[in-house]
This record gives structure tokens, sequence and C-alpha cells, in this order.
């Protein structure tokens, strides 16, 4: 049996999960392992986390991480992405313009602060206004980046789980 801690953090990774794989930062694969890693770790596992780790589409997935995620700290699960597209835009995973839309994403879906989404925005606006040689360098756009998701994001275990080499090519496209 769960306790009511561990349901949280489950729910709060599950949610993580969710809207990673809605703003293609993971894919079915990472959630799948995190359900069975969830899994091998408890005597009575949720249905909900079996079915993901059962899921063969991603609407399976997507469906049971929802159910699974009910009780989450969603605007947690979305720092947490945000230190996830931190670690990929300065590991080069991520160009910075796809590493902001992303953190948009990501912030409006996991109804974080609105603060958090215009921050970011502004970083994009910097960055156009870089590019097109109006105002500023792509280097400080990026400085300004990396400032706003360290103030932004946490950083916990499921950040390194999301194979983001895996869903770089979906990015891009």
């Amino acid at each position: 049996m769960s306790t009511p801690s561990q349901v949280t953090t489950q729910a709060t990774a599950a949610a993580y999960y969710l809207y990673g794989m809605e703003a293609g930062l993971c894919t079915i694969e990472d959630a799948k392992e995190w359900a069975f890693s969830v899994i091998a770790s408890l005597e009575d596992p949720p249905i909900h986390i079996i079915d993901v780790a059962t899921s063969k589409t991603f609407e399976d997935a997507h469906s049971s991480l929802a159910a699974a995620a009910r009780d989450a700290d969603v605007p947690l699960a979305g720092s947490r992405l945000l230190g996830t597209i931190r670690i990929a835009l300065m590991s080069g995973e991520l160009t910075l313009r796809l590493a902001l839309r992303s953190a948009m994403q990501v912030a409006r879906s996991t109804s974080m602060p609105r603060d958090v989404y215009y921050a970011f925005d502004g970083v994009e606006d910097a960055l156009s206004l870089a590019e097109n040689q109006t105002y500023g360098t792509v280097e400080q756009a990026y400085a300004y980046a990396l400032e706003e998701f360290d103030r932004f994001s946490a950083y916990g275990e499921a950040q390194s789980n999301c194979s983001l080499k895996r869903t770089n090519q979906s990015l891009r496209d």
C-alpha cells in the first residue's frame, strides 16, 4: 500500500510525464520506464501506474498518466520540466528558440503563474531582436534565458529520466 506522501510524489511524477509528453520532452517509453520502476518498488501498485506501464499508444499512456496525476502538484511538475529544458539547452540538445517555446508551453499547460510564461516570452522577444540585429546579442538572450530557467525551474529526480535525444528530432520538425 502506498503512503499519502508516496501517492502525492507519484502523482506529481505522473504529471511530469503527462505534460512532458504533451510538450514533446518525454516519450511513452520514458513514462513506461518510470511506471515499471514504481511497480517494482511497491507491493500493491496503483492500477493507473500499471496502466501506464502496459500502454501501447500515446493516447493510452496519456489517459493513464492523467488518471495517475489526479492529486499532483502540477506547478511543481512544470518547474521540474523547466529544469529538464534548461539541461537540454545547456547540453545543446535544444536550440534556444525551441527551449523557450517549450518553456512557454510547459508554463501554460501546468498552470504555473502567468509571470513564468511572460518571462520566457520576454526572452523570446529579446532573442528575436538580437537575431534581427535590432538590439542585443544572441549570447545576451541566452544568458537571460538561463537566468529565467534558474529562477523558475526545480531540480528533481524525474528531470533526468526524459530522453530528449529521442524526442529532439520531433521538436525540430
